[in-house]
C-alpha cells in the first residue's frame, strides 16, 4: 500500500462516519499555502489521492467533510493572526473542491470544530458558529458566549458524535453543552473533594451513549449524553499518585464500543475498563513505562451481546 498525503504541516485531523479530513496549515516562512485533503477507506485501499482544497495563504484552520461537501475555514491574507475568521462551503469535482459559498456569519479567532448528524460547529472568540445541513442546503447561525465568559475565555475545543444531539465545548478546562439554544456548563467534578481534579482525556464512547472524562486523580466519570447526568465514577488508577514519574500522566484511549483503556505509568500497566459494567475488566502488565497510548483496533460488530 502506497497511499500517502504530502503537504505542509498537517495539524488538524477530523472524521465523519466514512471520511477523514486533514488540514495542512502551510508555512508563513516559506510562503507555502494551507491545504485540505479528504479521503475515505476506498481511497486508501485503492492508493487514491483523495479530494483536495488548495488555498492561497497559510492559516491554522479546520475542516469538516460532509460527503461531496466540505466546510473549511477562510483567513484574510492581510490578517495579523494565523487564525481564520470565516467558513466556506465547498463542493467536490474531479479530485478537487470548488467554493460554493462563504457564510456571512463571522467567527473571529476560529479554533476547534466538530460535527454531528446534521450540524457542524466551529469555535470563535465570541461564541460558536453553527452550520446546519438540510440535504444540499447549509444555514449558518451564531451562538453567543454566555455572560459568565469573561476576559479571553472562549470555546476553543469542540467534540461531536454522529448520533449525539448536542456538541461538547471546552473553555478554560471546563466542559459545556453546546446547542442552538446556548452554551451551558456540564457539572462533572466531584464537589466533595478538597482539590478539584482536572481533565486529562475525554470523548464520546459506547456509540455516543456516554461522554467519558479521565481526571488527574485517576478516576473516570461517565456522563449520560441524553441529560448529562453522572452515570458512574470508576477508579481506574489505584496506584499511589505521589509516585507518578516526573513528566508522566495518565492517558485515555477510547474505542467505538463499551471498552476504554487507561495507562498507569506508576505501575507500568494498561487498565481495560468496561463502561457497561463500570469496572476494570482486565489489566495488561508492561515492562516499560508508557508515554502515549491510542486505540487502532476494529470495533465490535453492531448488535453485539453486551448489555445496557
Amino acid at each position: 500500500m502506497s497511499f500517502h498525503t504530502d503537504a505542509s504541516r498537517p495539524t488538524h485531523v477530523t472524521h465523519s462516519e466514512d471520511q477523514t479530513a486533514i488540514f495542512f496549515d502551510g508555512n508563513a516562512s516559506t510562503g507555502t499555502p494551507a491545504a485540505v485533503v479528504v479521503f475515505s477507506e476506498a481511497d486508501i485501499a485503492g492508493n487514491g489521492s483523495g479530494t483536495w482544497l488548495e488555498y492561497t495563504t497559510h492559516m491554522h484552520g479546520a475542516a469538516q467533510a460532509r460527503g461531496d461537501y466540505l466546510l473549511s475555514t477562510i483567513r484574510d491574507p492581510l490578517s495579523a493572526t494565523t487564525l481564520p475568521d470565516r467558513v466556506g462551503l465547498y463542493h467536490a469535482h474531479h479530485g478537487h473542491f470548488d467554493e460554493e459559498e462563504v457564510f456571512s456569519e463571522t467567527c473571529p479567532g476560529l479554533h476547534g470544530s466538530a460535527q454531528r448528524e446534521n450540524q457542524v460547529a466551529f469555535g470563535c472568540t465570541d461564541g460558536v458558529l453553527l452550520i446546519t445541513q438540510d440535504d444540499d442546503t447549509f444555514t449558518a447561525s451564531k451562538i453567543a458566549n454566555p455572560a459568565a465568559f469573561t476576559g479571553s475565555k472562549r470555546i476553543g475545543t469542540l467534540l461531536g458524535y454522529h448520533s449525539a444531539s448536542e456538541f461538547v465545548g471546552i473553555a478554560s478546562g471546563e466542559f459545556f453543552r453546546v446547542t442552538a439554544e446556548g452554551i451551558t456548563a456540564i457539572a462533572w467534578q466531584d464537589t466533595s473533594l478538597e482539590t478539584a481534579p482536572s481533565a486529562l482525556g475525554y470523548g464520546y464512547a459506547d456509540s455516543g451513549e456516554f461522554f467519558v472524562i479521565l481526571d488527574s486523580q485517576g478516576w473516570i466519570t461517565l456522563l449520560n449524553t441524553e441529560d448529562w447526568s453522572i452515570a458512574k465514577r470508576i477508579q481506574a488508577i489505584t496506584s499511589n499518585l505521589a509516585a507518578l514519574p516526573a513528566g508522566s500522566t495518565f492517558e485515555l484511549a477510547l474505542t467505538p464500543g463499551h471498552i476504554v483503556y487507561v495507562s498507569d505509568p506508576i505501575a507500568n500497566q494498561i487498565k481495560q475498563i468496561d463502561l457497561d459494567q463500570g469496572e476494570i475488566s482486565d489489566t495488561i502488565q508492561l515492562s516499560e513505562t508508557l508515554n502515549k497510548i491510542t486505540w487502532i483496533g476494529i470495533p465490535e460488530p453492531t448488535g453485539g451481546n453486551h448489555g445496557h
